[in-house]
Order: C-alpha cells, then structure tokens, then sequence
C-alpha cells in the first residue's frame, strides 16, 4: 500500500484498506487511550450505521474488536474501565452524528488517521530475531516493510504492545541479501558498512526482499525523487540509485 493507493476510491478497495487499518490499529500501532476512543467511535458508526445506538455493554461483549490489547492490559483492566471508555465512545459517537458523519466519511476518516503513522501500508512479519546487529536489540522482533522503508519493532514478548525501535529508509539500505531464513540489510558507504541480519521463518526473507524492491522502483520512478539520486552508486545491490533495479542477490547472510 502506497500513498498514491489512497486515492483510490472503489469500494472493494476501500473494503480492503480500512481492513488493514483495523489490523494494524490492533496490533501494532501504538495508540493512547484517547486516540483509541476516537478510533472506536468511527469504527462502531461503521459497525452500527449512523444514528444507531449500540446496546449498553456492547463494550464487554467484544473488547478487543475496539480497543488494542496493548490499551486494555494499560488501562482498561476493569469493569469500571470498560463501563468508563464505552461512556466516553458513545459521547465522541453523538459528536459524530451531529455532525452528520456517514459510514464511508467515517471509513475515510479512520484510515486517514492510520495513514499518518509511519508504519501505514506495511506488510509485518512476526518470529524475528536478531542474528548479527549493530547494536543490541530485543530477542523477540517484528518487521515491517511498506512504502517508506523497513520498520524494526520490539515485539514484547511480555506484553502485546509492539514498541517501535528504529526505521532504515530506502536510502540508508544500500543493498540487501536473503537465505531462506535470513535477512540481511547493508546500510552506510562502501568504506563504512554496517550489517544488519535477522532470522525469519523460512521463505519470508525473499518474500520481504520483493516487496523492498517494488517499494524502491516505485521510488526511483517518482520524477521528484530521481532527480536527486546518485546514479554513480555501487551495482550489485538494490538502491535508489538504481533505475533499472535487479533481484535482490541470493546469497547465504
């Protein structure tokens, strides 16, 4: 998913985009409890269509359909919280019907707020694990690979909020190289490498390579964005700098 895919406006598209938004909202965007009642009001308009009032304690019966889990284990952990935020969704869900929001106005609106987080669009892989890093990093990891570059997240094997670590942006990642179940990503100059490799589940690291180099064509196409490129960079990896990109190499990291 790229920012031009927000644009799109068919239905069976939207469908799908705001289902992602869903996804992602409950499992990996790191939300306050506020942000989270303004969320769930969209989505129960969605759910319940406009001017219809959910029944009292709809909040109980599915908590986790409208509130992370990452915001329930911090502070909805009783009944009294439930009762609390459900009150509180209902009064920002009558601000939505005075203003007469629709379904698909409230479609937009959700989506527009995950869209301003860095890890909209991404395609997450889970079971991660940090093999040879720079730095020290957690032993349970996700990785998310979308428009903007590759998100590196502490995937909390203690809790379920997945804390964001770093991001390597297409420009900082000269050249990547995959096994079957590693990862490998070079970052920095020739005469200044650093080497990042991760542990995947097996046939994921080839799947997360393609998905960088679609992302990075869809880059290097962008007549804003090329005209800035260093087209005197190294060959033999996958760069910005590299109009006509080849298969990220194959090669035991």
């Amino acid at each position: 998913m790229t920012e031009d895919d927000a644009k799109v406006t068919c239905p069976v598209f939207k469908h799908i985009e705001y289902s992602q938004a869903l996804h992602i909202v409950r499992r990996y965007l790191p939300i306050d409890e506020e942000e989270c009642v303004e969320l769930a009001a969209l989505q129960v308009l969605v759910d319940y269509g406009p001017n219809v009032q959910p029944e009292n304690g709809f909040l109980a019966v599915d908590v986790l359909r409208y509130i992370p889990q990452q915001v329930v284990q911090r502070s909805v952990k009783t009944r009294d919280d439930v009762f609390r935020v459900e009150c509180d969704i209902l009064l920002r869900l009558n601000r939505l019907w005075e203003g007469h929001i629709t379904v698909e106005t409230a479609k937009n609106m959700y989506m527009d707020a995950v869209r301003r987080s860095g890890l909209y669009g991404c395609v997450f892989y889970e079971d991660v694990e940090p093999v040879d890093v720079y730095e020290e990093l957690p032993r349970n990891l996700a990785i998310g690979v979308n428009e903007w570059g590759v998100h590196i997240l502490d995937a909390n094997p203690g809790g379920s909020e997945k804390r964001h670590l770093m991001t390597f942006d297409y420009y900082d990642v000269k050249k990547w190289t995959t096994s079957s179940t590693q990862l490998a990503l070079h970052l920095g100059s020739v005469n200044d490498r650093v080497k990042f490799v991760f542990s995947m589940p097996a046939g994921k690291p080839k799947e997360a390579a393609n998905f960088m180099k679609v992302y990075v064509s869809i880059q290097a196409s962008r007549p804003n964005l090329t005209s800035t490129l260093d087209l005197g960079a190294e060959t033999g990896g996958s760069s910005l700098a590299l109009p006509g990109l080849v298969e990220p190499e194959e090669a035991v990291v």
